[in-house]
């Protein structure tokens, strides 16, 4: 193995490892009994809170960490039923292939494989942080969909009250409508009769000046009448003392 592939897989095994464990170098892999240490290392390190808390752990977590387990015993072909049934010996695979170059090549392969579960799990991580912050604004948003689905039925309340008031409102307009169109006949019925009676009183005025006219006619006539008497009488009277 070449220096530069040597470097590049003690980068990947640190990068792997807690950061107090990160001192490893090419002798931690390349020795076989440094390599056991790693092994379990690497197998401690991100499967073993799977094999103590999985009451607790997500069902998405076990399900990952199981596929790895899976690759562990698959990649390497182990027909070790003792090791099959103790899970703290999974990453004694390592040691069952045949030769240092085979071992180094399942080492890198697992560290690919364990990179990329670091990275998902974090991606995981970071997707379950944003997921409870996007519960928690939904729970808001809920919250206030709720306030203002309140504030619409009581809006919706107020506009029934307000209709009513309308509509009684309406009618008392209509009542009122039609004591005026009532009024309004009066007055018209009222003016008539005053037009009326304005103009009998205009003929009664005509015929009473008539009959002053024809009062002061027959004033008049009285009195030549009661003159012509007085004349004749006087004319009989003269006669009889003539005589």
């Amino acid at each position: 193995m070449g220096s530069n592939r040597e470097q590049q897989l003690v980068d990947k095994i640190r990068q792997l490892l807690p950061d107090s464990k990160k001192k490893y170098t090419w002798v931690d892999i390349e020795k076989t009994d440094k390599l056991q240490d790693l092994a379990f290392e690497l197998t401690s390190t991100y499967f073993g809170d799977f094999f103590t808390t999985q009451q607790q752990a997500s069902i998405d977590r076990l399900q990952a960490a199981a596929c790895f387990l899976n690759f562990l015993h698959t990649i390497a072909d182990c027909e070790n039923d003792e090791a099959e049934a103790d899970e703290g010996h999974y990453g004694l695979w390592l040691l069952t292939v045949s030769n240092q170059e085979e071992r180094l090549m399942h080492l890198n392969q697992l560290a690919d494989c364990l990179l990329l579960f670091k990275r998902t799990m974090g991606s995981i991580e970071v997707l379950q942080k944003e997921d409870a912050a996007l519960r928690a604004d939904a729970k808001k948003m809920s919250n206030e969909i709720n306030f203002y689905q309140e504030e619409i039925a009581s809006n919706k309340e107020q506009i029934e009250l307000y209709k009513t008031e309308i509509k009684k409102q309406t009618g008392i307009k209509v009542d009122t409508l039609k004591q005026i169109e009532k009024l309004n006949i009066d007055i018209t019925r009222t003016q008539n009769n005053y037009a009326t009676l304005e103009k009998t009183d205009n003929e009664l005025d005509s015929t009473l000046e008539a009959l002053k006219a024809r009062e002061k006619l027959l004033e008049s006539q009285l009195m030549v009448s009661s003159l012509n008497d007085i004349l004749c009488e006087n004319g009989n009277y003269l006669k009889e003392n003539a005589k």
